[in-house]
């Protein structure tokens, strides 16, 4: 959800809807993992069994992602991890398509639920599975820095 106020454009997503999205993007990357004794997904899925080592992936991948996003732009306030809600804030400067909102919104999602596989994957030491991930996550960085273009614009009246 994205809320504006007081000069500030926040983003914000539960973690429940968090820790949901990348369980299931993780029984999708695993389904078809087998060895000669049969399915292997059960060791690689992301269930309620595996939710404090989901919390700490999470805890690991808010800083980067944030350390990204200062790279990217000077408007970057803050990020806050209550274990409920996880929040960036922005400046709003209000010289921006309002288009762009639901793009960076979305983008920074899956920074967060890329982010947290290529953690989880890192943790679990399945190679292939943290690469997937890891690409994944370091392209959704890329496109989130495109995108974050557009809030880092200021209003022409603003530099006189």
């Amino acid at each position: 959800m994205t809320t504006k106020s007081k000069g500030t454009i926040t983003f914000s997503y539960t973690t429940a809807d968090l820790f949901n999205d990348v369980g299931l993007v993780s029984a999708f990357m695993t389904k078809n993992l087998v060895n000669e004794n049969g399915s292997v997904m059960d060791e690689f899925i992301i269930t309620d069994d595996e939710r404090e080592l989901f919390d700490v992936c999470v805890k690991q991948t808010l800083p980067n992602i944030f350390d990204e996003m200062l790279k990217m732009t000077t408007c970057v306030k803050g990020y806050n991890n209550d274990g409920t809600n996880i929040t960036f804030s922005v400046t709003d400067n209000n010289a921006y398509n309002e288009n762009a909102l639901p793009l960076v919104e979305d983008t920074l999602f899956d920074c967060l639920k890329y982010g947290v596989l290529s953690e989880f994957y890192s943790i679990c030491t399945n190679g292939a599975l943290h690469a997937i991930a890891r690409g994944k996550y370091e392209e959704m960085l890329r496109l989130l820095n495109q995108r974050l273009y557009q809030l880092k614009k200021r209003s022409i009246s603003s530099l006189y």
